[in-house]
């Protein structure tokens, strides 16, 4: 589904092009509900014998897998080996473990530029930082960005 798109001033000054306003907001909800463990590396991993029985059945998330999550939550290809499979669709662009699979790009509207830095910031933190950068820190960004 293609929508058309009116620039604004306040847009043309955001480094990136905004995203669906009503996904970008469910996904800012759902970093700052604190039911997510963040993780690094992959959209969701499991990991079988965790100390925390929480995190033995959700799982830890990157930043990109909270947005998967708040999109359908029953999507999850549950593997006996990390990471676990987002099938969002048929064909093999929407079966992805560390970036998002195409149809939630498209439906999101994120950009892959946006995509590859949110990734980022998850894993690696931002220079001068100490440190990856939390849900939270996360969430700001995407509001103020996208």
């Amino acid at each position: 589904m293609t929508q058309t798109r009116t620039i604004t001033r306040q847009q043309r000054q955001r480094r990136y092009w905004p995203m669906n306003p009503v996904v970008r907001d469910r996904w800012i909800e759902h970093l700052l509900s604190g039911e997510y463990v963040q993780g690094t590396g992959h959209l969701r991993c499991l990991y079988i014998g965790m100390r925390n029985q929480h995190h033995q059945h959700e799982g830890v998330f990157d930043v990109l897998g909270v947005l998967c999550h708040s999109t359908d939550p029953d999507a999850w290809k549950v593997r006996r080996t990390p990471p676990c499979v987002y099938v969002a669709g048929v064909g093999s662009e929407n079966r992805r473990t560390t970036y998002l699979p195409r149809s939630i790009m498209e439906d999101a509207m994120i950009a892959p530029e946006a995509m590859r830095k949110l990734a980022e910031m998850n894993d690696y933190g931002v220079v001068g930082a100490a440190g990856r950068c939390n849900f939270r820190y996360l969430a700001e960004w995407i509001g103020a960005n996208l």
